[in-house]
């Protein structure tokens, strides 16, 4: 696979209208293009939404849609997103 682009993610979640997600981390691989970091299966802080972070493109990348992760399981390899 190739470099994720989080712009695809973006897209893919302004898309469900407010409707809340839950996203395995294959799922969102295909959405995005390209394997996650591994510090996205190893760090919960990876899928932070605080703006007093360094943002990086992965978050503006739900940011931007309007989404927040709400949860996320390591261990199961999900994510949940929901409407800001």
């Amino acid at each position: 696979m190739s470099k994720p682009n989080f712009a695809r993610l973006r897209a893919y979640l302004a898309g469900l209208e407010g409707d809340p997600a839950t996203l395995t981390f294959e799922t969102i691989e295909e959405i995005v293009g390209g394997e996650l970091p591994d510090g996205a299966r190893a760090d919960e802080g990876w899928w932070s939404n605080e703006p007093g972070k360094i943002m990086s493109r992965h978050a503006e990348g739900w940011l931007d849609a309007g989404y927040v992760v709400v949860d996320v399981d390591l261990d199961r390899g999900v994510a949940r997103f929901e409407e800001d």
